[in-house]
């Protein structure tokens, strides 16, 4: 959703006296939350290692669910000045170091778990496969905002609305597997 909205997120967490600037800026702040997946990787892969990989996925989902919904919440550039574009930087690394312990973590815990040998592949492709989904799902959403809200509502709260609906969808996903894992 970062991605999508970059237009707005810019116009919000950056002075306007450069447009192309500001989006370039909220650009490389999308890319440090990459950036910070593989240090994800290494401290839940270490932490799983240690304490399993149910505290794991508990972990990773809030802290991805926390830093989605403070992201959506977070007030710009207008009333904290610098620190709001470095509170969202800190809010994407957090992301991306959650989403480094996610994605290989259940990975594993799915190659791990399974009883058929023969179909490890298959079920990480699932895996994989969801996450596509929750991109195109995310576009969606994009569109249908888009569409039903104008530029001015878009930048003054419509950007908000994917990350709110994100941290909601952490939650319950968080409750899903405390029930399933």
């Amino acid at each position: 959703m970062y991605a999508l909205f970059a237009p707005y997120i810019s116009e919000v967490f950056f002075p306007n006296d450069d447009k192309i600037t500001a989006l370039l800026m909220t650009f490389g702040i999308f890319a440090i939350g990459y950036f910070a997946r593989p240090l994800g990787g290494i401290v839940f892969g270490f932490i799983g290692d240690k304490l399993g990989r149910r505290y794991t996925f508990s972990v990773s989902i809030l802290l991805m669910a926390c830093c989605t919904l403070l992201i959506g919440l977070l007030p710009g550039y207008s009333h904290l000045g610098i620190l709001a574009p470095i509170l969202l930087t800190l809010l994407r690394i957090i992301q991306g170091v959650s989403l480094g312990g996610e994605i290989p973590g259940s990975s594993i815990f799915t190659a791990e778990h399974l009883f058929d040998k023969n179909k490890r592949g298959f079920a990480v492709g699932i895996i994989f496969m969801c996450i596509t989904l929750g991109n195109v799902l995310g576009g969606l959403t994009g569109a249908v905002l888009t569409h039903h809200f104008n530029q001015s509502q878009m930048i003054s709260w419509g950007w908000r609305i994917p990350f709110m609906i994100g941290f909601i969808a952490g939650i319950v996903s968080f409750f899903l597997r405390k029930k399933t894992i």
